[in-house]
């Protein structure tokens, strides 16, 4: 298979049109080639390619066009839409658009996909395949403490990752034996150290000293103006909405493209469990956003992580009423500021960041792990 660079590319629209934006600071214009059907398109320019899958139709009708311009480096194409007026959704989830299409959708699906290499490269006849490779019994301890393991992050998928990190142990998570703890002995663990970590002292300090909570409450988030735009839309979605808040800046773009496109096979349990946990993590980004009035700290990334249990203690919440007082707890044990008012301050803050949609979740989850790397 040849290489081929993927370009940095956006992506927008107006009623006639979809405009596509294409950073090619080394291409040759003479090896320019594009190719635009359906919900494909298709871009070359020797080092580069692009393939899109839009989530509307386009057409090449002699309305289309490309410009190049030489000092920008970026080649503009402007696809005419097959149905005019027609409203091409998360055009900003570059990720998605990179995706290839689904061929067949199944109800259920049986194989995970670890791997989405294109097609043609290094194919094997299944009837050529050598089936009688030389397999090796594991050795029956071994196999039985991988099986008996604990699991935790990300779907319960891992195990073992912190078997080689013992010695740093301590300064990434606060579970003290996280191999082989279950999900609900980390639980209990980490609800018996808040219980004995809460201070009724600082607690009350910060209750009587109420003019810097007032301001911090008072301080107005993005999400928050964003809400209120929607509201008094009636819900709806306008012009000036999607250019204010739903743009993703240049370096979240960057995140996303880099973002590994992979599918993962989830019962309901697990992606309501993967949704909890995302609650948990938005909240503690919220309370490190309002606390800090947006301006990160070197104490933002202990913040966050501290404050998020799916972090700190592996926690897997399979109640959404669990996953709120958990939050409040810890809003009340560790950070600098801990007021209930506050506390209720920034649920209302996780509300409003999940009712403006994915194209917000998204860039508080990529600005968050930033913040922890």
């Amino acid at each position: 298979c040849i290489s081929m660079l993927t370009p940095a590319f956006e992506v927008s629209q107006n009623e006639q049109f979809v405009i596509i934006v294409i950073k090619v600071p080394y291409g040759k214009v003479a090896d320019m080639e594009i190719y635009a059907k359906d919900n494909e398109f298709l871009f070359h320019m020797h080092p580069y390619f692009l393939r899109l899958n839009l989530p509307g139709q386009v057409i090449e009708d002699s309305r289309e066009s490309a410009k190049f311009d030489i000092d920008q480096g970026t080649c503009t194409v402007m696809l005419p839409k097959v149905n005019e007026g027609e409203h091409f959704e998360n055009l900003d989830l570059l990720t998605t658009l990179l995706a290839q299409p689904k061929r067949q959708q199944y109800k259920s699906p049986l194989i995970e996909v670890i791997s989405n290499e294109d097609e043609g490269c290094n194919e094997v006849d299944i009837d050529d395949f050598d089936w009688q490779l030389e397999q090796q019994l594991a050795n029956q301890t071994e196999s039985q403490s991988q099986l008996l393991s604990a699991r935790y992050g990300f779907a319960n998928r891992y195990n073992g990752v912190f078997s080689y990190l013992q010695d740093n142990l301590s300064d990434m998570i606060d579970v003290p034996e996280p191999e082989k703890m279950s999900a609900n002995e980390r639980s209990a663990a980490r609800t018996a150290v808040e219980d004995e970590y809460f201070s009724e002292d600082h607690y009350i300090a910060d209750f009587m000293d109420h003019e810097q909570i007032k301001h911090l409450i008072a301080f107005t988030t993005p999400w928050h103006e964003a809400y209120n735009i929607m509201v008094n839309n009636d819900n709806e979605m306008d012009t000036d909405y999607d250019a204010k808040w739903n743009l993703f800046s240049n370096e979240e773009k960057c995140h996303l493209r880099e973002l590994p496109n992979k599918e993962f096979l989830l019962d309901k349990t697990e992606d309501y469990q993967l949704l909890l946990g995302l609650i948990d993590i938005i909240f503690a980004y919220a309370y490190n956003y309002r606390t800090t009035e947006g301006e990160n700290t070197v104490e933002s990334a202990w913040t966050i992580c501290k404050i998020s249990s799916s972090l700190s203690w592996l926690e897997v919440f399979n109640q959404f009423e669990t996953v709120l007082i958990v939050c409040c707890r810890r809003a009340l044990c560790y950070p600098l500021y801990r007021n209930w008012e506050l506390t209720q301050t920034i649920l209302k803050d996780v509300a409003h960041i999940f009712l403006l949609g994915r194209e917000k979740v998204y860039p508080e989850v990529l600005i968050g792990n930033s913040t922890n790397t």
